[in-house]
C-alpha cells in the first residue's frame, strides 16, 4: 500500500525463485524490495549473484523471520547498503522499522512507524526501562478489530486498546528496537532462560554454516534440552560437529550450548520461505525419544 500511495512502480514475480529476483531486479532497475532473509540468503548465494548488476538496489527490508549479524555483512560486502530490517504481525501490519534515509541502527529493528504507538511490558503490564526486556504491545489505527469469530483469542490479544503479539524486544535510549525471542519460544534449561534466536545467531556467524535452527524439547531432568539443527554453506557439508561446537561454546554460557547437533541437507521451510520450526520440533521429540 506505501508503494500505491507513492506512485511507484511494482514489479511483482509469479514465482519467487532467488534467480528471478535477481534478474527482475537487473531488468527494471529495482531500488527498493521487501523479503525474508532466508530468501536474500539464497539470493546472495546464487551463482547469477556474481554476474546480474544489481547496483540499481538501495533499499531491502528485510522481515517476517530471524535476521542474523553475518546476513547484514553480506548484505552491505555485495550492495554497499545497509540491510533495513522491519517487523509486525498480520494482525496489525509493519509497525517498527529502520528507514533508508535514517534514522537506522544496524542489528535492530527500527523505530514505530507513523501513526503507531509501541510499548514494552513486564508480566504485569508496567513499562520497563531502556536495555531491559518486555513483550511488545501495539496501538494504532492498523490494529484489528479482532479475531474471525473467535472471542477468546481476540479478547487475550486485545487488553485495554492495546494488541498484545508475544514478541519480546528491548528498546536503547535513542528509541531503537531490537528484537530478541518469541515469548513462547523461550526454553528453560535447568533453571535458566535461553533464547533460542540468540544461540542460532551465533552458529549462523561461523563461516561454514549457511543457516540454523535451535529448538527445545522437554527433559525431565533439566526442564528442556536445546538440539540444534545445521545446513552448512555451499561447498561445506561434512558430518562432523565437534569443531562447531567447540566454536560455539567460545562464544556463549555454556548452559546456552546444545546438547544436541544435527546436520540436515536442507533445514525444512514454510511455504511463505520462513524457517519451519513446527516440523523442527516434531523432529526433535521424535529423535529424543528414540535416543
Amino acid at each position: 500500500m506505501p508503494a500505491f500511495l507513492a506512485g511507484c512502480t511494482l514489479v511483482l514475480e509469479s514465482e519467487l525463485q532467488v534467480n528471478n529476483l535477481l534478474q527482475a531486479i537487473e531488468r527494471y532497475h529495482v531500488d527498493t524490495t521487501l523479503m525474508l532473509p532466508t530468501m536474500l540468503l539464497e539470493m546472495l548465494e546464487s551463482p547469477l549473484s556474481e554476474t546480474t548488476n544489481i547496483d540499481s538496489l538501495r533499499a531491502c527490508f528485510v522481515a517476517g523471520d530471524e535476521c542474523s549479524h553475518d546476513l547484514y555483512q553480506r548484505f552491505k560486502k555485495h550492495t554497499g547498503h545497509n540491510l533495513l530490517q522491519a517487523f509486525g504481525m498480520t494482525e496489525c501490519e509493519g509497525y517498527l522499522s529502520n528507514r533508508p534515509s535514517g534514522p537506522n541502527r544496524n542489528g535492530t529493528i527500527g523505530q514505530p512507524a507513523e501513526g503507531i504507538k509501541v510499548r514494552l511490558v513486564d508480566t504485569e503490564g508496567n513499562d520497563v526501562i531502556p536495555c531491559e526486556r518486555g513483550e511488545i504491545i501495539v496501538q494504532g489505527d492498523s490494529v484489528m478489530q479482532g479475531y474471525w469469530e473467535d472471542p477468546e483469542n481476540t479478547k487475550d490479544a486485545l487488553r485495554d486498546g492495546w494488541l498484545y503479539g508475544g514478541d519480546i524486544a528491548s528498546f536503547d535510549e535513542d528509541g531503537f528496537y531490537t528484537f530478541h525471542e518469541r515469548k513462547r519460544e523461550i526454553i528453560i534449561h535447568g533453571g535458566s532462560n535461553v533464547g533460542p534466536h540468540e544461540v542460532a545467531d551465533v552458529i549462523d556467524s561461523h563461516p561454514d554454516v549457511k543457516e540454523s535452527c535451535v529448538v527445545g524439547v522437554p527433559d525431565a531432568k533439566y526442564g528442556a534440552i536445546l538440539l540444534a539443527y545445521i545446513e552448512w554453506g555451499p561447498g561445506s557439508w561434512h558430518e562432523d560437529t565437534v569443531e562447531l561446537k567447540s566454536w560455539v561454546s567460545s562464544r556463549i554460557a555454556a548452559y546456552k550450548v546444545p546438547d544436541y547437533w544435527s546436520i540436515m541437507k536442507l533445514l525444512p521451510k514454510t511455504p511463505t520461505g520462513k524457517l519451519d520450526r513446527k516440523a523442527l520440533h516434531i523432529k526433535a521429540k521424535a529423535e529424543v525419544k528414540k535416543g
